[in-house]
């Protein structure tokens, strides 16, 4: 077996089936090792083995960690791969217990320390060190990234959460359905992704003869917002959608929208997947302008750049997108297979893989 991956999610997660079906192409055997939840079903299929935890509650508790890393130690000792790939520093517990002596790889798309608030980061920052010094490559999601720890630079790469292509291809018919519209989309938490902000907006802007709304597509956390965007008549919620049907909607909307309170360095170092496939499907995005990447949105003509609670400066900025109607930027946007290659060229040259 030449690689095993772990990570604390469906196969069917974007980053993992990104992975998943780029080493399928390059002619990599992988096992994935991850976890589903209550009835959840295994999305698994000729990519990977169908592995991993079923947890009967949620990923993140201390409790689910402990239950999925116990499994996932005795899995490797089962199946010894040439090299393993796992996902923030919190799961190096794996093969640290399993005393695993191979190749590592730490993509630390969701690292610890950017996630962790500073109160236990004095605790935890031995081992996220621990970890990144153990690891014999780390990937990161962005350059700003990547700078964070300068002893490791020359064995960290950058693998951005660009879509695949065959992600993004065709035309939706979204825009007949709804008109001009807003999109939002994924796992979106109350008094944190700028979903009652975009609604002050846009109920401004409504008092016009052509109406924009808001189509959010995906889960809402939080019983408030819950309510504000089931009662809301600028709001068209379609609950979970497919990711080939977000694209579409992405595709056929005047802007998609992503916002992160800036309250801790996770949310301000956010690397989404939707700035990616806002460039993919040719639109504009709007984000947030206390997160770092928005520089780059702004600097490279993809979008737009508002402060988190500058209601009226997002007023503006739709407005503009309603006249706009379409991106500024025609250019093509970066391929996921040239990031990625740099994963596998690494594996080449250490003998992981035959590349």
């Amino acid at each position: 077996m030449d690689v095993m991956y772990f990570h604390t999610a469906n196969s069917n997660y974007i980053r993992v089936s990104k992975f998943l079906k780029s080493f399928k192409l390059a002619g990599v055997r992988c096992t994935y090792f991850g976890a589903v939840r209550g009835t959840e079903i295994w999305a698994g299929g000729e990519d990977c083995v169908d592995s991993g935890v079923r947890f009967g509650h949620g990923y993140r508790s201390i409790f689910s960690l402990l239950i999925y890393v116990w499994r996932g130690v005795i899995f490797l000792r089962n199946i010894k791969p040439n090299s393993l790939i796992i996902t923030n520093e919190e799961l190096y517990l794996i093969p640290f217990l399993a005393g695993y002596r191979g190749q590592i790889i730490l993509d630390g798309i969701d690292a610890l320390d950017v996630r962790t608030n500073r109160g236990l980061l004095g605790l935890l920052s031995m081992w996220v060190r621990i970890s990144r010094r153990r690891a014999n490559l780390v990937i990161e999601v962005e350059e700003f990234r990547k700078i964070r720890f300068p002893s490791f630079v020359d064995k960290t790469v950058v693998v951005r959460n660009i879509p695949n292509k065959s992600m993004v291809l065709g035309e939706g018919d979204s825009k007949n359905i709804f008109g001009k519209y807003i999109f939002a989309y994924g796992s979106l938490r109350e008094g944190i992704n700028g979903v009652e902000e975009l609604l002050k907006a846009v109920s401004v802007i409504n008092t016009g003869d052509e109406p924009v709304r808001i189509v959010i597509a995906g889960v809402l956390n939080g019983s408030k917002l819950e309510k504000l965007v089931l009662s809301s008549p600028d709001i068209v919620f379609l609950g979970c959608c497919s990711h080939e049907e977000c694209i579409s909607l992405a595709r056929n909307a005047i802007a998609i929208f992503a916002f992160y309170r800036p309250v801790n360095q996770n949310f301000i170092m956010a690397a989404p997947n939707k700035y990616y496939e806002a460039i993919e499907v040719k639109n504009t995005f709007i984000i947030n302008s206390e997160c770092k990447i928005s520089r780059h949105v702004v600097s490279e003509g993809h979008g737009y750049a508002v402060e988190y609670e500058n209601v009226l400066g997002l007023q503006r900025v739709i407005s503009q997108c309603k006249l706009e109607s379409r991106a500024r930027n025609e250019h093509d946007g970066p391929v996921w297979d040239e990031d990625f290659e740099k994963v596998l060229r690494w594996m080449g040259e250490r003998g992981i893989i035959d590349f």
